[in-house]
């Protein structure tokens, strides 16, 4: 059910869309921007949870989507502009974890292991007060030196050089 709250939200955000178009006023969109930042932040908080972002890393992203939504918008079509303005954000989070992303996917157990290794290494620092060997990291993550070599490599090699 939608309020009286909604609807005169809804009005004075069309209001400002329509000035906007007409003028072009960084200040009007900024209006428009802060009136609709609840769409950034739900999107946010979906995607928060799936993956290593932090929320104010998203929001910022989102809200590229959001102006880009804001100059696109055609009032004169009738369509809402929340309906609109969805995809432009949550493509812009999403374009944003995939160029954030490994282009090689590793198994999470190697993931795991890599975690492991830290934990191994900094402990066997400590104990020894000097690196392991790949030998060592092997047998303490009870798998063969070759294994380890490969995680190893693999995880190295999960990021384009350029």
């Amino acid at each position: 059910m939608t309020t009286v709250l909604e609807c005169d939200l809804k009005h004075h955000s069309l209001q400002l869309l329509r000035e906007y178009q007409q003028t072009g006023k960084a200040r009007l969109r900024n209006q428009i921007v802060e009136l609709n930042l609840g769409l950034v932040r739900k999107e946010a908080h979906y995607w928060v949870s799936q993956c290593k972002e932090t929320y104010d890393d998203l929001l910022q992203v989102g809200s590229i989507g959001l102006i880009n939504a804001i100059d696109k918008f055609e009032v004169s079509k009738g369509y809402a502009f929340s309906t609109f303005a969805m995809p432009y954000i949550r493509g812009e989070i999403q374009h944003y974890l995939r160029d954030k992303s490994s282009i090689l996917k590793m198994p999470r157990k190697w993931f795991a292991l890599i975690q492991q290794s830290a934990t191994i290494t900094k402990n066997f620092q400590a104990q020894h007060q000097r690196q392991p060997t790949e030998a060592e990291i092997a047998q303490a993550l009870d798998i063969s030196i070759v294994e380890w070599q490969e995680i190893k490599m693999a995880y190295q090699n999960r990021q384009p050089v350029s």
